[in-house]
């Protein structure tokens, strides 16, 4: 399960992924460190906007680990003691509470009243996904203003780099394969990140950062294209943003539906999060599979680079469980998506070869450790 992690000291939360053992709460984040808390001093308690957050702290409360999947209260119950169960009742009871009486209000008792909750209580679930229903009929403009508002919020990502092999490389791919995206209006911009975490991601409206593990970790600019292709994919199938909707609140949701589309920019940290997490569904993933390796085609480049790369990580030692294939840690059903590509590259029209004109072990020099 998905979620984040919170160190006293930190400038901010960090993407991670979580489980729960015998003895802990383990938070894996991106770029391969471990945080634990204890479940015999684990503190839960539940939040957020949405009341939709479940939060375990240590003893101490510098260590705070979050998430606002469900599955993450399933798995403390498998192992709860009788101390944890309370706290998990607790928890339930914060849900129910909150669902309804943080945007109700003082309700006047009585019929007219009782129907006000209800309807209320009815829009809790419905207009977010109202919203998420409705994102194809809004302009592009939209998306960009959520990407750059969530911008600031991966500013820390790590340092940037503006080496012109390195950059150069990644804009001549972008380039390559965005007159063949699927929707047009996307402005793609360019952030190239030194960390050794093997990762890509792309925000709403066309912002996309490139971590130079991934370029170091690839064996060719082909595989360094696939994911490029399927990251531009989730920002033309408009994934990401059609996710912070369904995760919207109340408020924010019925806002953005009467035309205050500034109301975007209230979720601009939920679209960091789930962005810098690669946060998709099974579907949206294969979509992008798919219509990735339908851009390569277009353009020229050889469609088997993502697959290679699916290939290349599911291979290496420890490839299934590693932090730094962070890239892959969400959906790790390697050999199917390697089928799917490998069968779709068989079938989709392809234009005439054109490989990328690059100095690869050129560009994996400047992208790898500062000397």
């Amino acid at each position: 399960m998905r979620g984040a992690v919170f160190v006293e000291g930190a400038e901010r939360p960090a993407p991670a992924t979580l489980s729960v053992d015998s003895s802990a709460v383990v938070a894996r984040t991106d770029d391969g460190a471990t945080h634990r808390v204890p479940l015999t001093e684990a503190k839960v308690s539940a939040g957020g906007f949405d009341s939709d957050h479940v939060f375990v702290r240590s003893a101490d409360d510098r260590l705070t680990i979050s998430s606002s999947d469900r599955a993450i209260v399933e798995a403390l119950a498998s192992v709860a003691d009788e101390r944890m169960r309370e706290m998990l009742r607790e928890v339930g009871a914060y849900k129910r509470r909150h669902a309804w009486w943080k945007v109700a209000g003082i309700v006047t008792v009585g019929g007219v009243g009782a129907l006000l909750v209800i309807g209320i209580g009815v829009g809790v679930f419905v207009a977010p996904r109202l919203l998420a229903s409705s994102v194809d009929a809004l302009p592009v403009e939209v998306d960009r203003q959520l990407g750059d508002a969530a911008s600031g919020e991966v500013d820390a990502a790590g340092p940037e780099v503006d080496d012109p092999v390195v950059v150069g490389f990644v804009e001549q791919v972008i380039a390559r394969l965005a007159p063949h995206a699927a929707t047009e209006g996307f402005e793609y911009r360019v952030r190239v990140v030194r960390s050794d975490t093997v990762n890509a991601y792309a925000l709403p409206g066309g912002r996309i950062v490139v971590f130079t593990g991934l370029i170091e970790r690839a064996d060719s600019p082909a595989q360094v294209a696939g994911v490029l292709a399927h990251e531009i994919s989730h920002v033309t199938l408009r994934h990401g943003i059609r996710n912070v909707a369904h995760r919207a609140g109340l408020m924010v949701a019925v806002s953005i539906l009467l035309g205050d589309a500034g109301g975007w920019v209230e979720l601009a940290a939920e679209t960091a999060v789930l962005a810098q997490s690669n946060d998709y569904s099974r579907d949206q993933e294969t979509a992008a599979d798919a219509e990735g390796v339908r851009m390569m085609m277009a353009a020229g480049l050889d469609p088997s680079g993502l697959a290679d790369f699916f290939r290349h990580l599911r291979d290496e030692p420890g490839g299934e469980v590693t932090g730094a294939l962070s890239w892959l840690s969400t959906h790790p059903d390697h050999d199917s998506r390697i089928a799917h590509v490998q069968a779709l590259a068989q079938t989709l029209p392809a234009a005439p070869p054109r490989p990328l004109d690059v100095d690869w072990p050129a560009v994996q020099a400047a992208a790898g450790p500062t000397p």
